[in-house]
């Protein structure tokens, strides 16, 4: 049964599954669908898809990553060339020295990284790639959000 012409198979196969019985859903097959449903539409908001947390709570997150983003940049950025980590390792030691040798060996490297950020010339390169990685992830953002009002708009 050799057969060259695509459309002479595609007849051959639309009449041979049309023959086939039809399939029958289990018995309880609807009723565990309608459960599964209504259990995803009782979870609260907390839990849900982040679309579907109210908006003042999506705007409210946004803004505080977006603040911590830009903290995470300040450190990093302005904050090497203007707080020594002389004062900030004097604030925060208090609250480690139970650890002793562990936040000793912390600090120390902690201010090596911060005297090879200070003295070499990839710290723009680390700080360009930084805000990159911001941006990009504000566009992707922003570029879900303006794609899933277009969504909603549509249905």
């Amino acid at each position: 049964m050799k057969r060259t012409n695509e459309s002479e198979l595609e007849d051959f196969f639309r009449n041979e599954t049309r023959k086939m019985p039809g399939w029958k859903a289990p018995s309880g097959l609807s009723s565990r669908v309608i459960s599964a449903i209504e259990a995803k539409a009782r979870l609260p908001w907390w839990k849900q898809s982040f679309w579907a947390w109210p908006i003042v709570v999506q705007v409210a997150a946004i803004t505080v990553l977006s603040c911590v983003s830009a903290f995470i940049i300040y450190l990093g950025w302005i904050a090497p060339a203007t707080v020594t980590s002389t004062a900030v390792w004097n604030e925060w030691s208090y609250f480690l020295d139970r650890f002793g040798q562990v936040w000793n060996a912390i600090r120390i490297l902690a201010n090596a990284f911060n005297l090879a950020m200070k003295t070499s010339l990839q710290f723009w390169l680390i700080m360009a790639f930084l805000v990159s990685c911001f941006m990009c992830l504000f566009c992707l953002g922003a570029g879900s959000l303006v794609a899933h009002m277009a969504w909603k708009r549509t249905r």
